[in-house]
């Protein structure tokens, strides 16, 4: 198993460095690729830097959004003893829904893409596609 990041992809191998926290280009003698064979990989597991983060704003920003709209929608209040403006309903609603959201966003956003590979040539050719938006580069390196 090797953890790091995927630097291409090629008909046969994939080019990952391992155990990168950080990288510079061109690589150093420390930053040493390693080919993997496309018949060694069973699967191969992403999860894109910042996801959780960029969910947790998206959700907190989506929250935000439905509570207002909740609130302008209902209108303002009349003739009771606790009445509201639509406006004070809107910062209300916004409010209690901003933690919910960030919270979910930030499940959606931390969750994994697998893509089993299993070791056969042509599953890995129809998955290639689809494995290249993760690639630092579209060609690997020799």
């Amino acid at each position: 198993m090797y953890k790091g990041v995927l630097l291409s992809t090629s008909d046969s191998t994939i080019q990952v460095l391992p155990n990168a926290k950080s990288y510079t280009f061109p690589l150093t003698a420390a930053q040493t690729p390693i080919s993997i064979p496309v018949t060694a990989i069973e699967e191969i597991r992403f999860r894109s830097k910042g996801s959780p983060g960029r969910g947790a704003l998206f959700g907190g920003l989506i929250g935000i959004a439905t509570g207002a709209i909740i609130g302008f929608a209902d209108g303002d209040d009349e003739g009771t003893f606790l009445a509201f403006s639509a406006e004070d309903k809107a910062l209300m609603g916004s409010t209690l829904l901003l933690l919910p959201g960030v919270g979910i966003g930030a499940v959606v956003g931390s969750g994994k893409k697998k893509v089993y590979i299993q070791g056969k040539p042509e599953v890995y050719q129809r998955a290639r596609g689809s494995l290249q938006q993760y690639a630092l580069q579209s060609s690997p390196l020799y």
